[in-house]
């Protein structure tokens, strides 16, 4: 913990206060930039001179991504001053991600050095006739005689054109199966600029200077070389990528939230309506208090299931896919609930700080889209519901005290990420079981903890009756099974919730050990009517806000450290030698 919150520390000290006009990464310039639809080239600039780049990279091809925790952060800071630059400059790791999980030694290298030389590389995925549906891409690589000949137009692709690398999904074969499409590594420089041409930027409501645009490819001859991975395998390498990309997602939400319901709470507590401030009026003081509930839900998924990365790679298909179900949507309800506590100025923009609001109300709509939508995430969860209530009902879930120990103690070391471990589908069940067995065994200084426990008990095996009691169907899950998917997300959530503070108690700010802003986090999830009554959570933020603190769980300080000026983060994570 304590080196995520000096890479905290070293980062806000380098770009500097973010109300500040005369800052470089700062709100002012953020909605400048936005106006004139520009990419914030000398953003992307700076953090690149600073090195965040280098933690898109592995540590064992020279990079400092070691610990996928101090990547989250990194990425959250970035978004709570501009989404734009945020998305524009981590959707290098998106571009290289395949390569991380499935590609060869020689690639790995390969595409490290261009991302530690600046380079941005994108993902060519989507089409523009098929979005989402992946498995309906005509892009094609027609096998020749010295290789592969790429043909096809990728569309709403991210750094487009300013990428000078792109792995590109492709279709190798036409038998209707899940290995029809091949991962290619195609870098711009080694081919003739005519095999290239490019669609231009899309006009966007949301990140307006963000490179979303197409390419177009002609006869670009590839080398059997150019395969990440084997061919055929280009959905599943996809896929685990994901895994490790939808924290990013969950990472970009929490920081355009924060900046949202910081700008919201300092506006409520100014604002007077007659004699009343805002946050006084019993409807506006719900809303915020609800907002403060879901921040810190949303801060702690993020931080635990960033560590899952490390300690539970065999379970990320299904955890990815609750954290990207789940942080991404709650954060933009959260946001659009703050909008009718700002009223008409959540609309207009007059040179203000709450300005930022605006754009990042824009902004944030467009995370639940990226690496899978909603949809698709849910659909990944309920297609493996059956299972997993099964094995729960069998006792054949096998997530032992140390692995729990390792997911939701902050202050234990993480094995070192294994990619070998990634799987399309969780094997032995998922960690609910067990967590609540834990959570019941040491939640006995607070019994009303333990009344949450069996609380979410309960939910879990009605939950579970319910998903065996719906007979299995061939094709896309029913409306009955998202909705179980649903349910099973904000169980994931609430137990996840539990052991956090069980687990970190003692190391948490003393307003944050005490039990009641947990039980007010878990009623909410629950959908418990008088979850937020007593506001425990608002408070906390307030007393944040006003100390100038990252809106976490956990007290990131975001000003006034006086620590010697570095550029770089030299911290380097703790991290175990994975275990055979």
């Amino acid at each position: 913990m304590k080196a995520l919150q000096a890479l905290v520390a070293q980062f806000e000290r380098h770009f500097g206060d973010e109300r500040d006009p005369q800052t470089l990464f700062s709100w002012g310039n953020a909605l400048r930039i936005d106006d004139d639809w520009a990419f914030p080239a000398g953003q992307v600039k700076a953090l690149n001179e600073w090195g965040v780049h280098a933690y898109y990279v592995p540590q064992d091809v020279g990079g400092r991504l070691a610990d996928f925790t101090h990547l989250s952060m990194l990425v959250r800071l970035m978004a709570r001053r501009d989404l734009t630059c945020a998305i524009g400059h981590g959707k290098t790791f998106l571009g290289a991600v395949s390569v991380w999980v499935g590609g060869n030694d020689a690639q790995r290298l390969s595409v490290a050095d261009d991302v530690l030389a600046g380079d941005a590389v994108s993902l060519a995925l989507t089409e523009r006739q098929h979005g989402s549906d992946v498995s309906s891409s005509e892009v094609t690589a027609v096998k020749t005689a010295q290789g592969y000949c790429l043909n096809g137009e990728k569309y709403l692709i991210n750094n487009a054109t300013r990428g000078q690398a792109l792995t590109v999904f492709a279709r190798t074969a036409h038998q209707g199966q899940s290995r029809d499409f091949t991962l290619f590594l195609v870098k711009k420089s080694q081919h003739a600029a005519n095999k290239f041409s490019f669609v231009p930027k899309a006009l966007t409501h949301g990140i307006r200077g963000a490179d979303i645009s197409g390419i177009q490819f002609q006869n670009v001859h590839l080398s059997p070389d150019a395969v990440i991975g084997k061919e055929g395998h280009g959905l599943d390498i996809t896929l685990k990528g994901f895994q490790l990309s939808r924290s990013l997602c969950a990472a970009l939400s929490c920081g355009a939230a924060d900046s949202a319901l910081r700008v919201t709470l300092e506006f409520a507590q100014k604002r007077f309506s007659g004699r009343q401030h805002l946050i006084d009026i019993p409807n506006i003081r719900q809303a915020l208090a609800a907002a403060s509930a879901d921040m810190y839900v949303c801060d702690m998924a993020t931080q635990i299931l960033s560590r899952a990365i490390h300690v539970l790679p065999e379970q990320m298909s299904l955890l990815s896919a609750v954290l990207k179900a789940s942080v991404p949507v709650k954060c933009e309800e959260m946001v659009e609930s703050l909008s009718d506590v700002l009223g008409a100025r959540s609309y207009v923009q007059v040179g203000e700080q709450s300005d930022i609001f605006g754009k990042m109300l824009r902004d944030i709509r467009l995370i639940a889209l990226f690496d899978g939508n909603t949809a698709v995430n849910l659909q990944a969860i309920a297609l493996q519901l059956p299972a997993l209530a099964r094995q729960r009902q069998t006792g054949e879930t096998q997530v032992s005290a140390s692995a729990l120990e390792a997911l939701f103690n902050l202050s234990a070391p993480l094995p070192s990420f294994a990619r070998q471990k990634l799987s399309l589908f969780t094997k032995r069940g998922d960690w609910l079981a067990a967590g609540l067995s834990q959570a019941e065994s040491l939640s006995g200084e607070f019994p009303a903890l333990a009344d949450k426990a069996a609380e979410i008990r309960q939910k879990l095996e009605a939950l579970d009756t319910d998903v065996l009691a719906l007979p299995n169907q061939p094709g896309h899950p029913s409306a009955i099974r998202f909705a179980q998917a649903q349910r099973y997300c904000d169980l994931q959530l609430a137990t996840l919730t539990l052991l956090f503070f069980i687990y970190n108690r003692q190391s948490l700010a003393e307003s944050m050990q005490r039990y009641h802003w947990v039980e007010e986090c878990i009623d909410r999830l629950l959908g418990n009517e008088d979850a937020v009554t007593d506001a425990i959570c608002l408070q906390t933020v307030r007393e944040q806000v006003a100390e100038s603190e990252l809106l976490s769980v956990v007290r990131f300080p975001l000003r006034g450290l006086e620590e010697p000026e570095e550029k770089g983060c030299d911290i380097q994570p703790t991290v175990e030698v994975a275990h055979a």
